[in-house]
């Protein structure tokens, strides 16, 4: 397997004698395995991209090839992109990057449907995306549910076809001075492909236990226009079912009889959370048959397609014309939590036996690029518009607003977000004689950025309280525990509405020479004024000087920002969340609400970082390999408030119009932390025979985030809560959420018409809070290996087939601990890095013709 990533060394805690035999061998041969310089085949599935290549991120020119660059850049070819069973772009690049994180959480709203995805532990939304160089819009989603990310906005990769994708470089060093805003933790850049000819590929698989059953079809066409032009398309179409890994729904179901009348079980907390029967109690029959197999956790039903174009023509005078435009759907269908039949907010004459509400949402993601570059007098130019946008449309089926009572419809619009971004860059470059080793290159350009985030509200029964007072059971005629609108997912409300936009300008310079045939030294600026909150500037020096011949020191010093995102500003939503096991409707405030800045909320102001690095390569034959180590420091981080949920708080809602919504939430600047960590990439080739070639690779990342302040509850919020700014379980999820260390190491060889592709990904432990306020049942889920098997053969000049398994050995995470788990049902964590569904078998065919 082709893998290009830098291995980051995260606390080596756990890794194996063996393991480190390997990865020393791998280390110190494979890093040179990138070192051969690519030949230019015509067929894309053909094409091994090497660090030899030219790369286009984290440099304005263009004529530097990985090992050469003074920050550490990997690239991600067609023939690793293929690799393996894996169908999504995020799932590709944590297999093949230790430091890029992609966990599978379940049962938490829109984000089953777009996941988060972190670089070396930072926040989803501190990585940039670009397309061909190009800014990528964001989605409209804010995670909200206790996932990693959470509070986060990030860019929906997966909405981008694999197929349609020549290679991906990942720039991990801060490169705010160059990009603009949110490329504190590092740039992602999606190449897209320019091959021709035409291509049919087919994924089909299903996981060991029966479900999550995948069909893929993409088809991709290459045309020349005019001399040098071309146009490629891709388009394709997948169908993932859902997968289910829930345990047994261990709470009573059903009203006992006591004493002649309804009444629910106490429940004893602690080993089983088990109801507690009196002896006098009659039970309900159906206790004893119901299926208590009831919820759903794993992932979401799925379908998808989408189209992608990418073309260039040559005009007169030397300018060429570019541009790229894409559109994907995606409708899913995922699952909230279960509902049994005596909750309040129940109307048992429609679902006697409870129910699992379903969180629909349809998701259409577009983007559109075009633009002319060339050259007047000695400038290249690059003019380019890039608009981009995403939507998310919301129902809920299978559910009730129980303050309608027996008129409750059981299908609920909830509303909608969107996101919209249009972007204007003109780019210059031009080359000095500054009379020494090598002209100074030189760039700059300016920057024009318009974004609009809108929240919609769904129909009113989905929000509204329709007065009905709970119907049966020990609380007919009470509507104290009855809350409004659907269950599961209750809609946006009309005050939740909101349509802000705002503008910034930009400008940068950028400069690099080769000093000496040793030397390399680069620096950047920029200045960036938002309309609604102010302006900075910012810089980045970065040199690398070639010790002797194979080996040279490089390193990086800069700061950056990121700019609050329009919907961490602005996001208002009601929504149920369980704590403890207890269902809680709490309510996200936007910072410019009157109830929030009671509570002490602030206006958001950007986050300000420092990013230092320094590292070593070295490329001998068919070895290449790097290590590097880092520390980003971030001032101001935004970050999601604790859950304030308790008595002293829903006594203040109450005051301020808002007397069924059981907490609050809002967005504030409470956070600083410093991340550091070590990244180590190794690669080495074995030419064995005319027509046989073995390739190792080893990859490790070591990264520790530590919140080096907390900001001290606002005065204002301690007078109605007891609760912090920021808890526990908020400082867990940034400091203990994601692996500490991560290790890659494959093997890929290839000899005639077969390929075999070997990879082991061992993800560190992560730790979970417990469900109590001391640490008694906080929960470390230990490391596993994950093993990748892929064999390939061509069966004829056009035609090849895969067979292989995605974690063929299907290893699931620890199981939560019963004390964290009062229902039951939730067996594993939202924090495990490789999700919980288990092993995947996959066969996949390519044909070209």
């Amino acid at each position: 397997m082709q893998l290009h990533r830098p291995t980051t060394l995260r606390r080596a805690s756990g890794i194996t004698t063996a393991a480190l035999a390997l990865l020393t061998t791998a280390a110190l041969t494979s890093l040179s395995a990138q070192t051969t310089p690519p030949a230019a085949p015509a067929k894309p599935g053909d094409q091994v991209i090497t660090m030899e290549a030219f790369v286009s991120t984290g440099s304005r020119f263009n004529d530097r090839t990985v090992v050469d660059s003074p920050v550490p850049i990997d690239i991600v070819s067609t023939v690793e992109i293929r690799a393996g069973g894996y169908t999504e772009a995020n799932q590709i690049l944590q297999a093949l990057a230790p430091s890029f994180n992609f966990p599978r959480p379940s049962v938490t709203d829109g984000s089953d449907h777009i996941r988060p995805a972190t670089l070396r532990g930072l926040a989803p939304d501190q990585v940039l995306v670009l397309v061909n160089g190009k800014r990528r819009h964001s989605s409209a989603l804010v995670n909200v549910n206790g996932s990693v990310g959470r509070g986060s906005v990030s860019v929906d990769l997966n909405a981008l076809p694999t197929t349609s994708i020549g290679s991906i470089e990942v720039l991990r060093d801060g490169a705010a001075a160059q990009y603009g805003s949110d490329a504190i933790a590092g740039v992602i850049n999606v190449s897209l492909r320019k091959d021709l000819g035409y291509e049919f590929t087919s994924t089909v698989g299903q996981t060991y236990a029966g479900d999550g059953d995948v069909i893929e079809g993409a088809f991709d066409a290459g045309v020349k226009l005019g001399g040098a032009g071309f146009l490629h398309a891709s388009t394709y179409f997948r169908h993932r079912d859902q997968t289910n890994r829930t345990g047994r729904d261990i709470r009573q179901q059903y009203f006992v009889t006591r004493n002649g009348a309804p009444a629910i079980a106490s429940v004893v907390s602690g080993t089983n959370n088990q109801p507690v029967y009196l002896a006098t109690d009659v039970l309900d029959p159906r206790e004893a048959t119901f299926d208590r197999h009831n919820a759903q956790q794993g992932d979401a039903d799925s379908k998808e397609a989408g189209i992608l174009l990418n073309g260039s023509m040559p005009l007169a005078d030397g300018i060429e014309a570019y541009g790229f435009a894409a559109y994907t759907k995606r409708d899913g269908r995922s699952a909230a939590n279960f509902r049994v039949a005596l909750n309040d907010n129940n109307v048992r004459s429609i679902f006697p036996n409870g129910f699992l509400p379903f969180i629909e949402a349809k998701i259409t993601d577009a983007s559109l690029t075009g633009g002319l570059k060339g050259k007047a007098s000695d400038w290249n130019y690059d003019m380019s518009e890039t608009w981009g946008g995403n939507g998310l449309k919301y129902d809920v089926d299978h559910t009730v607003n129980a303050t309608l009572g027996n008129a409750s419809p059981t299908h609920f619009y909830a509303g909608k977000l969107s996101f919209q971004q249009s972007t204007t860059n003109l780019d210059l470059t031009r080359n000095f004689d500054i009379g020494g080793h090598a002209p100074l290159k030189m760039a700059m350009g300016a920057e024009y950025r318009w974004e609009n985030f809108r929240i919609r509200a769904g129909e009113p029964n989905s929000y509204r309280n329709g007065g009905v007072l709970i119907l049966d059971g020990p609380k007919a005629g009470l509507p104290a525990s009855t809350t409004p609108g659907a269950q599961g997912f209750p809609g946006y409300q009309p005050a939740d509405e909101a349509n802000p936009k705002r503008h910034s300008y930009a400008g940068y310079l950028d400069f690099e020479n080769q000093v000496t045939d040793r030397l390399l030294l680069s620096a950047a600026g920029r200045y960036e004024k938002y309309s609604d909150f102010g302006s900075t500037v910012i810089g980045k020096l970065a040199a690398r000087f070639e010790l002797t011949k194979g080996f040279a020191l490089r390193g990086s010093v800069g700061n950056g920002f990121r700019a609050p995102s329009l919907a961490q500003s602005y996001f208002s939503s009601t929504a149920t969340n369980f704590i403890g096991g207890v269902p809680f409707e709490i309510r996200t405030f936007p910072v410019t609400n009157g109830v929030a800045k009671a509570l002490g909320a602030k206006a958001l102001k950007p986050e300000k970082s420092d990013n230092r690095s320094i590292g070593l390569t070295t490329q001998f034959g068919g070895l290449t390999a790097s290590v590097d180590f880092y520390e980003i420091k971030v001032r101001d981080r935004i970050a999601y408030s604790s859950n304030f949920n308790d008595a002293g708080t829903r006594n203040f809602l109450a005051t301020q119009g808002f007397p069924s919504v059981g907490g609050v939430r809002f967005f504030t600047n409470a956070v600083d932390s410093r991340t550091r960590g070590l990244d180590l990439t190794s690669r080495y080739t074995f030419k064995l025979a005319s027509d046989s070639k073995l390739t190792l690779t080893g990859n490790l990342n070591l990264n520790q985030q530590k919140l080096t302040r907390v900001a001290t509850t606002p005065p204002q919020l301690a007078a109605v809560s007891t609760s912090p700014l920021i808890d526990r379980t908020e400082v867990y999820r940034y400091e203990r959420a994601q692996p500490r260390n991560n290790l890659n190491l494959s093997a890929n060889y290839e000899v005639g018409a077969w390929s075999f592709l070997a990879r082991e990904v061992r993800y560190g432990e992560v730790t979970g809070v417990g469900s109590n306020a001391d640490f008694t049942r906080d929960q470390v889920y230990s490391q596993k290996w994950i093993l990748d098997l892929d064999v390939g053969y061509k069966l004829s000049k056009n035609l090849k087939v895969n067979i292989g398994a995605n974690n063929a050995l299907n290893v699931k995470p620890d199981l939560i601990i019963a004390p964290n788990n009062p229902s039951g049902f939730a067996k594993y964590s939202n924090f495990s890095p490789f999700g919980a569904t288990g092993g995947f078998y996959f066969i996949r065919s390519d044909y070209k013709f």
